[in-house]
């Protein structure tokens, strides 16, 4: 099991990490990073460069080893950090508030603890069970030009001589026979001397160079790589060389491993070794690099070497033996010694060795684009930034070990599940367990699923028993409906929830959760812990990055995207909804008040049907709603039958879209017509309504009506396709949230004229009277008002 590194950026942090409450919130604004020794090798798609020299837009290579981008760039300052040492002798920095999640051979558990905790307990790391950090898969370069293929150069720099003239020194004609088609027009291969192994490379054609010189191109190019003239033990792999792409890699290990490299037997066992020779210390650390950038394993150790000369012997160079463990790639090519290759079956995780304080230092934070939030810093380490929610569920994971236990990790869509938060739990539960992506479930080691489900189908969660944790990821943008349903899961094993989201509209999560929560209402304090922090309340986010934003931003997006704070979503469809003045208490309605409903259908999406009341006098009222997914035809018509038994509801207004389920629900005694499906024309009659005074909706019954008038927008530029412009109310809305907007846009098309002046809305503040769902004399009237003309109000 890997060892990961786990940062909290607060006390506020730690506190979601270790609560105990049934809802756990954490609502925080943007740009929660780690930081990194400002001095730290970073692996970018051109090379390593120093951490402080990484600019924003910098490509960095992930765990993965696909390209990262960087979208922001923090100095930290001066802060206490410690040195961790690996078993092969590479070594990171990291400060004293990092979690490090970690395992052990012989712990069926893992563990999470500090940096500073980890180096207390030094019996973990100078034990033989020493925990162990991540591997990286095969580093993803473009593909680069070379005049010199990367095969030939592997094989100069193995078994070559480049000091006066080119030389390779082989036996095996295979070897000889690559070299000789890959080598540029123009030249070719011979022996140096009948009956030697040593081979010269020869230009049939030499041409002038700018200067009137006779020149050799491939001279010319190791000159320019700086390793023509290079003896031996100054040998070295040319930078441009290391980050090609992973074919071109492989060609240049096999270049050196089929000259210089070994594959064996230990004597007395059957354990086999490949390791690379080289006296150059350099070139030994750069083949450590090239395997290591492949998704392999290597390390170095130094072995003296000794010859016979004229009867004495002598010590020879200082030489240096690289093993190496490559379980992606066959690091030769040649037959006699690729025949030979094998998988190790131990790890290529690298083991912690030592832990020490080494004071403070300066540092600097990255957040990248991956959806792993990883970045490789030097010596091919992984390191990450935070996530909390996941690490948050892993804890109940070691919690919870029955093979009967159930997780769920949810997600408002598919694009934010399969491109965010899969790949960050699969990146922090490697060797835990195994992926079912047919099933959209993990197989936990040992036992227990956990469920990955989003609120694209808001029953998805449903039949899921015996649940022991759930995070919602991004729960700012779940419907009402996705969340009733989490709930209902957690219920039977009081699971604890968290909940990790940006700040989004004033909808159920804050309505319910966070007003509540500030107001100081005593059951929802009891019940949910709320982390809402300021992006600034982060450590490692610099006031001056935050300072810039406040001042440059519209004020209510900085509150939100910087400050924490939740705020009308940007764009709102009926930004005229006001809630405080929109949604009432159930009064009594006058005489002669009529019912009539809109239909909007669906089964993955949720089937609705909203109920309207229009008194006399023209004014609106939502007074109940049904809201439900994967419903038959059978079951929305029976669910359309009790509504009406409820309410004397005269006219369904439906979606035109279903024909054969409206001509069913007519079959069925219900009277449905085919609506009005003009969305602009429609949401202008509806948002007039609105901004009229003429419509209100009561509480208690309308919750899913309410959070869509809280979520329902014209797209932002998140929402747009790289090929569409800039936000437009010239748009449509987002087709998300939208089901009850869809079924009160259908009945406000027909029902709905404009007023000259607003009506005032009946409360049961200004009516006096008790409230009820009907009046009591609504029969004796109906027939009489049913015939009454109206100007402000029609019903077709």
């Amino acid at each position: 099991m890997s060892n990961l590194i786990f940062e909290p950026h607060s006390d506020k942090q730690q506190d979601v990490l270790f609560s105990k409450k049934p809802i756990t919130i954490a609502a925080t604004g943007i740009q929660f990073g780690k930081a990194v020794y400002s001095e730290t090798d970073i692996l970018t798609v051109e090379g390593y460069i120093k951490a402080k020299n990484i600019t924003v837009d910098s490509i960095l290579i992930d765990r993965n080893g696909l390209p990262t981008k960087v979208t922001g760039v923090f100095p930290q300052g001066l802060r206490e950090c410690y040195k961790i040492e690996l078993t092969d002798r590479k070594s990171f920095i990291v400060d004293e508030d990092h979690l490090n999640i970690i395992k052990r051979r012989g712990y069926a558990k893992e563990e999470i603890i500090t940096t500073k905790e980890l180096f207390r307990r030094k019996a973990m790391w100078e034990g033989k069970s020493k925990p162990q950090i991540p591997s990286s898969k095969p580093f993803i370069f473009p593909t680069r030009e070379y005049l010199i293929s990367p095969y030939i150069l592997g094989a100069l720099l193995g078994d070559g001589g480049i000091t006066s003239s080119i030389i390779l020194s082989s036996e095996d004609d295979q070897l000889i026979d690559r070299v000789s088609s890959e080598l540029p027009n123009g030249f070719k291969i011979k022996r140096k001397t009948p009956n030697v192994c040593d081979w010269i490379i020869t230009n049939n054609c030499r041409v002038h160079n700018s200067q009137g010189h006779m020149t050799n191109a491939l001279k010319d190019d190791l000159r320019r790589l700086k390793i023509f003239g290079c003896k031996s033990n100054s040998k070295f792999i040319p930078d441009e060389y290391k980050y090609g792409s992973i074919e071109q890699r492989v060609d240049l290990l096999n270049g050196l491993m089929d000259t210089d490299g070994t594959i064996q037997h230990d004597s007395g066992s059957t354990c086999r070794k490949m390791e690379f020779y080289s006296v150059s210390e350099q070139l030994a650390n750069d083949v450590i690099y090239l395997v290591e950038s492949l998704g392999g394993k290597a390390w170095k150790a130094e072995k003296k070497s000794s010859f016979s000369h004229k009867g004495e012997k002598k010590i020879g160079q200082l030489c240096y033996r690289v093993n190496i463990i490559s379980p992606f790639y066959n690091p030769f090519w040649l037959s006699r010694k690729a025949e030979k290759y094998f998988v190790h079956e131990n790890t290529t995780n690298k083991l912690i060795k030592h832990v020490e304080p080494i004071g403070k230092l300066e540092t600097v934070c990255f957040s990248v684009d991956s959806p792993t939030k990883t970045f490789i810093i030097e010596g091919q380490v992984v390191t990450h930034n935070t996530i909390i929610g996941v690490i948050r569920l892993k804890v109940a994971m070691h919690e919870y070990t029955h093979p009967t236990d159930n997780f769920i990790i949810t997600s408002p869509t598919y694009k934010i599940m399969y491109q965010s938060t899969i790949p960050v739990f699969l990146y922090w539960n490697k060797g835990v367990g195994t992926y079912d992506k047919k099933n959209e479930c993990f197989h936990i080691k040992g036992g227990g699923k956990v469920w990955f489900r989003t609120g694209t189908d808001p029953d998805s969660v449903v039949g899921i028993t015996n649940v022991r944790h759930i995070l919602c990821d991004e729960a700012g943008l779940y419907s009402l409906y996705f969340w009733e349903n989490i709930q209902a899961r957690a219920s039977f094993k009081e699971a604890p929830i968290t909940i990790v989201t940006s700040p989004y509209s004033l909808n159920w999560l804050y309505r319910d959760y966070i007003r509540k929560f500030k107001a100081g209402d005593e059951y929802t304090l009891g019940r949910t812990h709320l982390c809402q922090a300021k992006s600034c309340e982060n450590p490692y986010f610099p006031m001056a990055e935050y300072e810039n934003k406040r001042r440059t931003m519209e004020p209510r997006r900085f509150n939100m995207m910087y400050g924490g704070n939740f705020d009308k979503a940007q764009g709102l469809v009926y930004g005229c909804f006001d809630s405080s003045k929109h949604w009432i208490d159930p009064v009594n309605l006058p005489p002669g008040t009529r019912y009539v409903a809109g239909i909007d259908w669906g089964y993955t999406h949720p089937f609705v049907i909203v109920v309207r009341a229009i008194t006399p006098l023209g004014m609106h009222y939502q007074v109940a709603e049904f809201y439900q997914t994967q419903l038959m035809l059978n079951e929305k018509i029976d669910a359309a039958q009790r509504m009406r038994t409820m309410y004397p509801i005269e006219k369904f207004y439906a979606d035109p879209a279903n024909p054969d389920d409206i001509a069913s629900f007519n079959q069925a005694g219900l009277r449905v017509v085919p609506a009005n499906n003009d969305i602009k024309k429609g949401i202008e009659a509806h948002w007039e309504l609105i901004n009229s005074g003429s419509f209100a909706m009561f509480k208690g019954q309308n919750f899913h009506t309410a959070d869509e008038y809280e979520m329902y927008h014209y797209p932002e530029q998140k929402d747009l396709k790289p090929d569409q412009g800039e936000y437009s109310l010239s748009e449509l809305p987002v087709d998300k949230d939208n089901h009850s907007m869809d079924a009160n846009r259908y009945v406000t098309f027909a029902t709905f004229t404009t007023s000259k002046k607003p009506n005032k809305i009946i409360t049961s503040e200004n009516q006096n009277i008790i409230p009820s769902r009907i009046s009591s004399d609504y029969d004796l009237n109906r027939d009489k008002l049913l015939k009454k003309k109206r100007s402000n109000s029609r019903i077709l």
